[in-house]
């Protein structure tokens, strides 16, 4: 049963004319609250077009912190390839919002991440952290490996303990 129908906006950004007013609906029921945060298909596609193509590294900043927070599962996939962008502002925020998305689909983009010992130690930190709150098998394997190698920088293996001891 629906009680009540609001509307509030998730992202709202305006630059080089081109604009996106993405809006949550948030239903409340009898069974408690469900709030959806999926954009409309031309909104999201142009937040990844904009996160995968875009020339201004702010903008596409903007548009990969967007799609993270969409809460949008078409949004995995683009965050995904931005994990191996050049620039390490978008490699950190794809890692950041993959952690938000939660979604199995990222384990090895976040695994590659954390691996990456010429990452940035925040990036790699994120990254441990986004697989934690996965939880999956192959993300939990995945921090165990990295915590074992002793050539591990020291400051990655104690967050990868400390995440490892918050699941358990």
């Amino acid at each position: 049963m629906l009680h009540e129908l609001r509307q509030r906006p998730i992202i709202d950004f305006w630059e080089n004319n081109w604009g996106i007013d993405i809006m949550a609906m948030s239903l409340e029921g009898s069974a408690g609250q469900w709030y959806s945060s999926v954009p409309a298909t031309d909104e999201i596609y142009q937040v990844i077009k904009q996160a995968m193509e875009g020339k201004d590294p702010k903008e596409r900043t903007r548009a990969v912190i967007a799609l993270g927070d969409s809460g949008d599962p078409r949004a995995v996939r683009p965050l995904v390839l931005c994990c191996s962008d050049k620039n390490p502002v978008i490699r950190r925020h794809a890692v950041v919002g993959l952690g938000r998305l939660r979604s199995a689909r990222a384990v090895d983009a976040l695994i590659e991440r954390l691996g990456d010992q010429a990452e940035d130690q925040s990036t790699r930190i994120h990254a441990a952290s986004a697989l934690a709150v996965i939880g999956s098998y192959s993300a939990i394997e995945g921090l165990h490996e990295r915590y074992s190698d002793p050539a591990e920088d020291p400051g990655i293996r104690a967050r990868i303990g400390k995440v490892l001891q918050e699941k358990h």
